[in-house]
């Protein structure tokens, strides 16, 4: 038996192994032979991206009743699990798992915690058990067809490409990530909470940008009465509430139009009395919208599934346009929105990256500053410069601003956010999503 340890990625012979990873991040990749993988502390994959056939694993169990090469492997410290490029059986425990099965027919099981799977091409059985699961697809939203009946869904994908995920289906999966954002179908979660606030307080939908800012907001930690002072500062807000000077008349159209009834005596003395003692009227707002009540009549918009962009997708889909005048890739977007969201790359890098590239320079060559912002004008905005922004633009590159950075600031204008919303953050609910090559 070799005894092999290690950081990273430790890769084990065609014998009996016992690997064993270090106090990081570790991928114990066993190969054929009865090996035993200890991954150790921190959140550590078994991976069996060669096994010429199917495995069974289960972390639950702590095993691979087979490799995909007739041996068994035993699990160890293991919370994620990658599959073969063959028919897996993958099967996680009652702690949070990372199941992936790569191509073929996979069946996934997440079994309790809040698991994260990925079925990957070929038709997928997936289950996500107990907890809030989350299943992760390729491409963007745009790209598939997704049903939702009860418990059970489907999933198609359409594109027509060898990193299409095939057709899954399953049950207990509350959330669906794609390369450009969230589709949320779990009443707790934050953009729901953040949808319930919007139609308590305003009678409608948040706009994407507004639902994605508020949401990372009360991820980070932010309070929802947060959002709710903001909302009864707005004329939007007294337009609908008006201006209500009485705590007992405030708690009475919370009622009515939060509700939609009347209040009970009971409730509306007791509202009263809280506001009347210090609480506040954002915090009460938010009670109301947060009761057992409230999300019964505003769980069809749940059920409905809820779109929460990822304002970095949207943000490099806007790059691609300003520096290379196409649509994104999917696995490049990826790629630069896992990037930015990790911490490892900001968005002024990612347009360094952009504007230092051979594609960047075909377009624009070596033109002087001043030539180099009017090109920014008329492939960005799609219009020739005005006389004052050229003067400006080109005043702030002589004054020694990179070129990075101005592309960043036409990009995310307001003006070619407008020209690009069609194609990457739609209002329309039957074009969520970003529109990819």
């Amino acid at each position: 038996m070799a005894v092999i340890s290690g950081n990273g990625a430790i890769f084990g012979t065609e014998a009996a192994d016992q690997i064993t990873g270090g106090d990081g991040n570790d991928t114990l990749i066993g190969g054929a032979g009865a090996d035993v993988l200890n991954g150790g502390a921190g959140v550590d994959f078994a991976e069996y991206p060669n096994s010429p056939s199917g495995i069974e694993a289960s972390i639950a169990a702590g095993t691979v009743g087979n490799d995909g090469t007739g041996s068994s492997d035993t699990l160890i410290g293991i919370e994620g699990i990658v599959g073969s490029l063959n028919n897996d059986r993958l099967t996680g425990s009652a702690l949070a798992d990372v199941l992936v099965g790569l191509e073929g027919a996979d069946t996934l099981d997440g079994g309790a915690g809040d698991d994260l799977l990925r079925g990957g091409g070929g038709a997928d059985q997936i289950a996500g058990g107990d907890g809030i699961d989350t299943a992760f697809y390729g491409g963007g939203l745009r790209s598939y067809a997704l049903t939702v009946t009860g418990a059970g869904f489907t999933v198609v994908d359409n594109r027509s490409t060898g990193d299409a995920d095939g057709t899954d289906s399953g049950v207990g999966v509350e959330i669906f990530s794609f390369a450009d954002g969230r589709l949320v179908f779990d009443a707790n979660d934050p953009a729901a909470r953040v949808v319930r606030l919007y139609d308590a307080a305003l009678d409608r939908l948040p706009d994407q940008a507004g639902l994605n800012a508020w949401t990372g907001a009360v991820q980070g930690g932010q309070p929802l009465s947060g959002l709710a002072s903001g909302f009864l500062a707005s004329d939007e807000f007294r337009a609908r509430f008006g201006d209500i000077g009485d705590n007992g008349a405030y708690v009475d159209r919370l009622y009515q139009n939060v509700l939609g009834r009347a209040g009970d005596a009971a409730g509306r003395e007791a509202w009263t009395a809280a506001l009347n003692a210090g609480t506040s009227r954002a915090d009460v707002l938010v009670a109301f919208s947060e009761s057992a009540e409230s999300k019964a009549g505003t769980s069809a918009l749940v059920q409905n599934g809820i779109w929460d962009r990822s304002e970095a997708a949207a943000q490099v889909a806007r790059l691609y346009d300003t520096v290379f005048g196409r649509l994104p890739d999917a696995p490049g977007l990826v790629a630069w929105k896992t990037a930015i969201e990790g911490g490892q790359v900001t968005l002024v890098q990612v347009a360094d990256a952009f504007t230092s590239s051979g594609e960047f320079r075909a377009q624009y060559g070596n033109l002087n500053n001043r030539d180099f912002a009017n090109a920014l004008y008329v492939n960005t905005l799609d219009r020739a410069a005005d006389q004052a922004g050229l003067d400006y633009w080109t005043g702030v590159l002589n004054s020694g601003l990179s070129r990075a950075e101005v592309v960043l600031a036409f990009s995310e204008s307001r003006e070619h956010v407008a020209l690009t919303a069609a194609n990457i953050q739609s209002e329309n609910p039957s074009e969520f999503g970003i529109l990819f090559a």
